[in-house]
């Protein structure tokens, strides 16, 4: 603790209210991604102090991991709690969404996004071909993929509103997939979203549609 207090007490004052927005912001998100530009400071900060940063989470039982590949800081407990909690909709909506980046990741086509992308209404149609989607799930699927939006997991190429009404809206799948569910291919996160099974989305309530 003396090296850090004493490695703390020579930043300059601008720099200590970085570190303090840095270290709120990692434990209130999770994550601090290069791209999201709402963060450029915070990044940057960490680039230069990540191991200052890493001490002082260390003294209370987080870990701070460098994700090189992706660009991403993440913060994670050691002991496995604060452990943000999913629904099952949510969950089966990104585990299907990490699927399909995997897909396309492993894949040699040509695609336009910088990210693996997909229509609003292609992905609605990969739900409805799981062995266990519900007929009229057509709301919770929207409200889980604005939940995942604010998560920095994907965003709506062009900006606006997220709405499965308009099944031409395309959607890129950011590589902070990879981070929060971390799998080697397409297989292996085809599996875990089976393993959810028979009643997975049972305690989901159904839409009102026709």
């Amino acid at each position: 603790m003396g090296i850090f207090a004493e490695t703390y007490s020579e930043l300059s004052a601008h720099e200590q209210a970085l570190f303090s927005e840095t270290v709120n912001k990692l434990l209130a998100e999770g994550m601090i991604w290069y791209e999201d530009t709402s963060k450029t400071a915070l990044y940057a900060f960490l680039r230069r102090y990540g191991e200052l940063v890493k001490e002082y989470l260390s003294l209370a039982g987080w870990q701070l991991t460098w994700h090189e590949q992706q660009r991403i800081y993440q913060v994670t407990h050691r002991d496995g709690a604060h452990r943000r909690q999913l629904s099952s909709s949510t969950t089966i909506c990104m585990l299907l969404l990490r699927l399909i980046y995997a897909e396309q990741q492993e894949a040699t086509t040509l695609r336009l996004t910088k990210y693996p992308a997909i229509t609003l209404g292609d992905l609605y149609r990969r739900y409805q071909e799981l062995p266990n989607a519900k007929p009229r799930w057509r709301k919770n699927f929207e409200d889980a993929l604005r939940q995942l939006a604010k998560l920095n997991l994907l965003r709506l190429v062009g900006g606006g509103s997220l709405r499965l009404s308009n099944p031409q809206q395309v959607i890129e799948l950011l590589p902070t997939l990879e981070v929060i569910v971390p799998a080697g291919n397409a297989k292996l996160v085809a599996e875990r979203l089976s393993a959810y099974g028979p009643n997975a989305s049972e305690e989901e309530a159904e839409d009102d549609e026709p």
